[in-house]
């Protein structure tokens, strides 16, 4: 692989394929694998995947979810199961409290990933002249929103993109002083589709702008394999500074565990300023 050759990469590009290829390829190789849907435990939302060996039948583990998030039915069937709880309000009040900190009172907070709009619906209470702007790929979801926030009227606009297009930053309806997503960037793919992402709010985002992600990730210690798109808390910081952020840290870490951990756990708050 040479300068010249269409698959030269830099070394930090490298160095993130890498990476990225071997998770991708182990997840794939473990779900691929004798896959039996009858062993996906529907409530903790562990995937769990046959494997067969000599000895007999064992259990291997990819930690993470799938998702069809355009069908109405598992939308709403979504909704019902991922209610807030005392962590994940936890999350949403330090988000909150950021955004207080930081942003002007009548400021333009953008959504990334709405999904049923329980952050929106809990900041929009706390914060009475922020303007907010929920975007998600999901039809589905961006109705589930409408119905939610109806009451704040036109505080409340909505914008259907996918993530991974260029375009939505430019769609927005006003600059926004903030944007915000909460377990939502992990299920784009894997670093480079973070990456673009990031990139993305760094320059719809104005000087002193503020980027707050809560997503889940693969906690440190952990010898089991998650989806590409958990990834070490470490490694998104790399990526915000890759993005242009100046200012990056991790505020916290909720429900970490590293021996038998759900899909649901292993959850971070990441902040990068402009």
């Amino acid at each position: 692989m040479t300068p010249g050759s269409s698959l030269f990469l830099g070394d930090s590009s490298l160095a993130t394929w890498i990476e990225e290829l071997v998770s991708a390829v182990t997840y794939v190789i473990i779900l691929r694998k004798h896959w039996d849907f009858r062993s996906r435990d529907s409530v903790a939302n562990k995937v769990y995947c046959e494997n067969f060996s000599p000895e007999g039948t064992t259990m291997s583990e990819v930690v993470g979810a799938e998702h069809a998030f355009h069908d109405v039915d598992y939308a709403a069937d979504w909704a019902r199961r991922f209610q807030p709880t005392p962590e994940r309000l936890h999350l949403f009040e330090t988000i909150g409290h950021q955004l207080q900190e930081t942003i002007p009172e009548d400021g333009h907070v953008v959504e990334l990933g709405i999904g049923p709009a329980y952050l929106a619906e809990f900041l929009l209470e706390r914060m009475p002249n922020i303007s907010y702007e929920g975007v998600d790929f999901s039809q589905p979801m961006l109705t589930q929103a409408a119905a939610r926030l109806a009451r704040f009227g036109g505080r409340v606009r909505f914008l259907q993109a996918d993530l991974l297009g260029d375009s939505w930053g430019g769609d927005l309806a006003r600059t926004p002083a903030a944007i915000v997503s909460t377990w939502a960037l992990h299920d784009l793919g894997g670093q480079s589709q973070t990456l673009h992402v990031y990139r993305a709010c760094e320059a719809a985002l104005p000087e002193g702008g503020i980027l707050l992600n809560g997503d889940f990730i693969k906690p440190d210690g952990t010898r089991l394999p998650f989806e590409p798109g958990r990834f070490p808390i470490d490694r998104h910081l790399e990526l915000l500074l890759e993005s242009g952020f100046s200012d990056r840290r991790c505020l916290h870490l909720w429900e970490e565990e590293t021996e038998e951990p759900t899909a649901s756990q292993n959850y971070a708050c990441l902040v990068g300023r402009v």
